[in-house]
């Protein structure tokens, strides 16, 4: 209860952030993550999306994205009971998941040789960064 309360005052502090500096990357990212972790797989979804597209080479944000459609496609797929559309979805949320991680993979071979000031977990997390 106390953990859930504690997401809730976060998703707030960080709207609230948001909707004063709707610009701010950093801000952004932070409520995508806070959704994320209420599970809140759309908010974080539509969030992350809205910054890919103001921030197309960001290799964070196609991360965070694919991890949360490999999220939302997973519970669907853990239901006991879903509907076709549900299904469908949830396959399209999946393959775009895997092309998503496939490019991470690709830049991180292609990087990992090189010295980069880029930013990027060595190991793949649980969590949005």
């Amino acid at each position: 209860m106390a953990d859930e309360n504690s997401s809730e005052f976060a998703i707030n502090l960080y709207q609230a952030a948001h909707d004063r500096y709707p610009d701010d990357v950093k801000i952004s990212m932070f409520l995508a993550k806070a959704h994320f972790k209420r599970k809140n797989y759309e908010e974080c979804q539509k969030m992350t999306t809205r910054l890919l597209m103001r921030h197309p080479n960001e290799f964070r944000l196609k991360f965070n994205l694919a991890l949360c459609l490999y999220n939302k496609a997973n519970d669907v797929f853990s239901m006991p009971v879903r509907r076709v559309k549900q299904t469908e979805q949830a396959i399209r949320d999946f393959n775009v998941a895997k092309s998503l991680f496939t490019q991470f993979i690709a830049l991180q071979a292609r990087t990992a040789s090189q010295p980069s000031t880029y930013l990027m977990p060595t190991t793949a997390s649980r969590d949005v960064q």
